[in-house]
């Protein structure tokens, strides 16, 4: 059931002279040059630099919107051609969180309930700059505590995350870096053993975005392949009763409120992704194939790890979600921080995410100069009608199509025995699997450092 149950792990694979650190990192002996002391310094505090440079970038752009608060026509009409439009600052003027209403009782909300409450405990900001910074600052710290969960994950390459300009674009733009930052706990939380804590995280999660039921899935089917269907069954009860009490007393006190977000994802048009490619399909039939697409991929990638031996949940979850958001009738450009969540718990080559960084690059570009269509003045204005018809779709395609390749690399890594250890957690015992004892682990943060160095 559910409980702290140790997790799997490697046997001592440590040279002489070296000890553990998180991530599978290897500290260089006190002895050690002063070159090794310094690459081990930048290991373990640059990703925390980087992104927090990434971040204060992202609230210096964003923050003067603020100030435009007199409506969110007004709002729109600045933020659009400034390329700073940001949905926080938005749904604030749109839903008049001033007054602090209560979502889904006196305004319908587009996202699940926790969002919902987090915008009406903020919404007691005194003005829309409080607001905004109030908003930014706890955004933020999920974004470093992700960082934080991703370099103990082991496996995990936190840079891939930590590095990505999706932490400048998206942050101040939407609110998934909160489930994105309680979603790399968990995961850290369900690796190390700790199942409670870890289901609970996934809970709150998937109450903020709903992505992060894959990690679940995930999790049910590991216990399935190992036959420890008593812990299967705990876990699901667990997340399935932790999810009725968030979501049960909402839709009590209003279930059209409460249903709003999930009639407004059934209801959006199928324009983006590979669904251009069927832009003359109704709504109503893209939603069913996105569906039935989204559930056969995952069935196909659950197949594949039946006779693996080793940990898979943390690799077929962010490959699930990679799918996901492949086939997903509706993706916006701000999804892209789940893109960079996945590959970093798949620890990806740099090269795919150098794909995945400049496609990003191009697409939240595009999608500022395609969001002025938006604004009255430049709704007639023809190279903005010939871009929505020239370049969205092309793009479309090429996000696609880096996001398949990204889902490759997720089943090689699902696939292969030898990267599927580095997932084992260090300092525990090796118990469900003892074959794992014959697979050499990956070179260490330091040694990869070392040799890119050279």
């Amino acid at each position: 059931m559910i409980g702290s149950r140790p997790a799997p792990s490697l046997p001592d694979m440590k040279g002489p002279g070296e000890f553990s650190v998180p991530n599978g990192r290897t500290e260089a002996p006190q002895r050690g040059s002063a070159n090794d002391r310094i690459i081990a310094s930048w290991s373990r505090f640059g990703p925390y630099l980087v992104s927090t440079i990434l971040l204060i970038l992202g609230y210096l752009h964003y923050a003067p919107g603020a100030a435009y608060s007199l409506s969110a026509e007004h709002y729109r009409a600045w933020s659009f051609p400034a390329f700073r439009y940001s949905d926080l600052i938005w749904l604030y003027l749109r839903d008049e969180l001033d007054r602090r209403p209560l979502p889904y009782i006196d305004y319908p909300l587009e996202y699940p309930p926790l969002t919902g409450l987090m915008s009406w405990l903020l919404s007691w900001s005194p003005d829309l700059p409080a607001y905004f910074a109030l908003t930014y600052a706890l955004l933020a710290t999920c974004a470093l505590l992700a960082v934080w969960a991703l370099q103990h994950v082991n496996g995990a390459n936190v840079w891939l995350f930590a590095a990505s300009p999706a932490l400048f674009f998206y942050t101040g733009h939407q609110w998934d870096m909160a489930a994105i930052g309680i979603t790399a706990l968990a995961v850290l939380a369900l690796e190390r053993g700790r199942e409670g804590w870890g289901v609970a995280g996934l809970i709150a999660a998937t109450s903020l975005k709903l992505f992060p039921v894959v990690f679940i899935a995930a999790a049910v089917v590991e216990r399935i392949r190992d036959r420890r269907y008593r812990s299967a069954a705990g876990i699901s009860l667990f997340f399935a009763v932790g999810s009725v009490a968030i979501n049960l007393p909402v839709a009590m006190l209003n279930i059209e409120g409460w249903s709003f977000f999930f009639r407004w994802n059934r209801d959006r048009l199928a324009d983006s992704g590979i669904w251009v490619l069927w832009r003359g399909v109704p709504t109503d039939d893209l939603t069913r194939w996105s569906a039935v697409a989204a559930l056969a991929g995952g069935i196909a990638l659950s197949a594949l790890v039946f006779r693996s031996r080793g940990p898979i949940m943390i690799p077929l979850g962010a490959t699930y979600l990679l799918w996901w958001l492949l086939v997903n009738k509706t993706f916006t450009t701000h999804l892209m921080l789940w893109a960079f969540l996945s590959i970093a718990l798949l620890s990806a080559p740099w090269w795919l995410w150098g794909l995945i960084s400049a496609i990003d690059l191009a697409g939240f570009q595009l999608g500022n100069y395609l969001n002025l269509y938006n604004v009255s003045d430049f709704q007639n204005t023809p190279l903005i009608r010939k871009a929505v018809t020239n370049i969205y779709d092309p793009m479309q395609i090429a996000r696609s199509v880096v996001l398949f390749v990204s889902v490759l690399w997720g089943v090689h890594v699902v696939r292969m025995e030898g990267l599927r250890a580095s997932y084992v957690a260090i300092g525990t015992k090796l118990r469900s699997h003892p074959s794992l004892a014959r697979v050499p682990s990956k070179l260490s943060g330091v040694s990869r450092m070392k040799s890119w160095l050279a």
